[in-house]
């Protein structure tokens, strides 16, 4: 028999399960040895197994630190296939602010069926030998002011026998960072019966309670919580953190009618590649930061697996390719690192506040930075120019509030057109029409200034 402990207090979960082996015969069970961890760590999980030990080593040899919920389901249905006998399997882990546990038993309705319990933020599971007893000690012991922790340790020091004992180890997980733990539990019993034969170890795992009904006040009671209830009350409370908060599995590919949107979304990096690409393919993207927003084309330098900020590999949940997880699918999400960036276009600020203007940069350019085009749009003029190639001579054209300017500088200003009419305010005329002549019309008289004319 085992016994297995889930605890959730202060953000922190724990796993925890004792060492001892036993054989039961005709309701008697007898203390095989000290040394079986019924409790591994695998990646950013821990895996707890109680039955016949040979089933569990072998379904304990098959998990890899990257075995989603449902591998190790069918990890141990194969191992268990056609044989009669009692075997659990429970999966512990932090994902996504939660702290829950996956538990799997051969007599469920369907064999190793999958159930799903997440821990409130002050609980305690209980599973296996003695769940009764334990129940009432770790209730026992957190009236008299212990914690959760504390007391399901003086609960495993306090009740064992032929079947609980040996080392309680246990897992403390961090949200999502797991170390290991091991205390030596001493013999309550000291007549233990003993087992001469390792054959057909037994260790069963049925039964299970949750510590529940915990009411917090402050020292002055002041109410702050009722799990029973399930209220909890954030004005007694300083929350801190909270700007840490983040959202690393929302992923929005495109905004329909249909499927909805994410309202006045606030971020300070985007970048909008929508497709999976291979290394070595070109693939044009938007790259938004700060106060600019750049068009880029780049080629594909490496592809790898997307990690969230604990390391673990993400996969997107289905092929729609909308929500992240690191439960293991088919859908691998992948990051990419560029080579070739070539910044096509860039919507940007001028100066900030009040004095910030918008300003547009059009073309990739040499590598002198010459051959691109801007377009500024400061207070009182509008400005379109382009610095040529090699040289960076300027041709521009300036719109103010108080004229036009043309400027093509060391270069030839061309106008071409079917038809050309120049009339200004005053009432001087140039026309060139379309038969190719020139009309002149001047309201005060034409000056001609040169040192030779030519008439042909």
């Amino acid at each position: 028999m085992s016994r297995f402990n889930y605890v959730c207090e202060n953000g922190i979960g724990y796993a925890f399960s004792d060492t001892r082996a036993s054989k039961g015969m005709d309701g008697v069970y007898f203390k095989f040895y000290d040394g079986y961890e019924k409790t591994r760590k695998y990646g950013n999980k821990t895996v707890s197994i109680g039955g016949y030990t040979e089933y569990a080593d072998k379904i304990f040899s098959q998990i890899t630190d990257s075995s989603s919920i449902s591998d190790i389901q069918n990890i141990a249905r194969k191992a268990c296939k056609d044989v009669d006998i009692e075997m659990g399997v429970s999966v512990f882990l932090y994902r996504q602010g939660e702290y829950i546990m996956y538990d799997m038993t051969t007599h469920s309705h369907e064999p190793f069926e999958i159930f799903k319990t997440v821990l409130d933020k002050r609980a305690v599971l209980c599973a296996g030998a003695g769940t009764n007893e334990a129940e009432k000690l770790i209730q026992k012991f957190v009236s008299q002011g212990y914690s959760i922790f504390d007391s399901v340790v003086k609960s495993f020091m306090t009740l064992n026998d032929e079947v609980v004992g040996g080392q309680l180890i246990y897992y403390v997980n961090n949200k999502g960072t797991i170390t290991k733990h091991v205390l030596d539990i001493p013999n309550v019993k000291k007549d233990l019966r003993h087992w001469n034969d390792r054959h057909s170890l037994h260790a069963m795992m049925d039964g299970r309670a949750r510590f529940a009904d915990v009411k917090l006040t402050k020292p002055d009671g002041r109410f702050l919580a009722d799990t029973n209830n399930g209220v909890f009350d954030l004005d007694g409370w300083d929350l801190k953190g909270v700007g840490k908060l983040t959202a690393e599995m929302i992923a929005v590919n495109t905004i329909t009618a249909d499927d909805g949107y994410i309202n006045n979304l606030t971020v300070n990096h985007l970048k909008t590649i929508g497709r999976d690409v291979e290394v070595g393919q070109y693939v044009d993207y938007i790259d938004i930061k700060d106060n600019s927003i750049q068009f880029i084309t780049a080629k594909v330098g490496s592809k790898v697996q997307a990690t969230d900020s604990k390391g673990r590999p993400l996969f997107w949940t289905d092929n729609t390719k909308t929500i992240l997880s690191p439960e293991e699918t088919q859908d691998i999400a992948w990051s990419y690192s560029f080579d070739e960036v070539k910044v096509k276009s860039t919507y940007k600020f001028i100066n900030s506040g009040s004095e910030a203007y918008p300003v547009i940069d059009l073309g990739e350019g040499d590598n002198k930075g010459y051959g691109k085009a801007s377009i500024e749009k400061p207070v009182g003029s509008l400005e379109v120019s382009y610095k040529a190639s090699n040289t960076g001579k300027d041709r521009s054209l300036i719109l103010r509030d108080d004229g036009l300017i043309v400027n093509a500088e060391t270069g030839a200003v061309i106008i071409q057109a079917k038809e050309l009419t120049i009339r200004t305010e005053a009432g001087g005329i140039i026309e060139m029409p379309s038969n190719g002549g020139i009309n002149f019309n001047s309201k005060v008289g034409m000056n001609f200034n040169a040192p030779r004319y030519d008439f042909h």
